[in-house]
């Protein structure tokens, strides 16, 4: 699960290291690299926090600035429907679509929609607050799965 990447803010005074780094870390050839370091930003990496911490120190000891955000495009979230799903998409209680609440992706205007046309406990609070615990909901009732973000790094 490849839940963060890392992006070059800055490139800074030695491109010709910065490619070394990089070309040791990721699986691209020189070329792809180069026309990478071009773009405004580039999202270098994706991966666990901790594996991309080391890039991250490696590209500043050579003079680059990059960062690491929360990356929720990178969330397998179908995964978290695995015990309530055999499909994924539907409960398997009572076959309605299931919910997913994804940081940064879910929009509280989705969320909203979600809790006025659900029968879940506490809906009108969350209508109200425009907030779910990040998670995978059946609009029935039926299942509820918690998404735990505590050992992703």
């Amino acid at each position: 699960m490849s839940i963060f990447a890392l992006y070059l803010d800055d490139v800074g005074p030695n491109r010709a290291k910065v490619l070394q780094v990089l070309k040791g870390a990721c699986n691209s050839s020189f070329r792809e690299l180069k026309s990478l370091l071009e773009l405004a930003r580039p999202r270098l990496l994706t991966g666990p926090k901790w594996q991309l911490l080391s890039v991250q120190q490696l590209l500043h000891a050579k003079g680059a600035r990059a960062s690491i955000e929360f990356y929720p495009e990178g969330l397998d979230v179908s995964a978290w429907a695995a015990r309530v799903s055999t499909d994924r998409i539907h409960c398997s209680a009572c076959g309605a679509k299931l919910f997913f609440a994804v940081p940064k992706l879910t929009t509280r205007e989705q969320i909203v929609d979600f809790a006025r046309s659900s029968v879940i406990a506490n809906a009108s609070e969350i209508a109200s607050s425009g907030w779910i615990h990040p998670g995978v909901y059946c609009p029935c009732g039926c299942v509820t799965v918690m998404a735990n973000f505590d050992d992703i790094e």
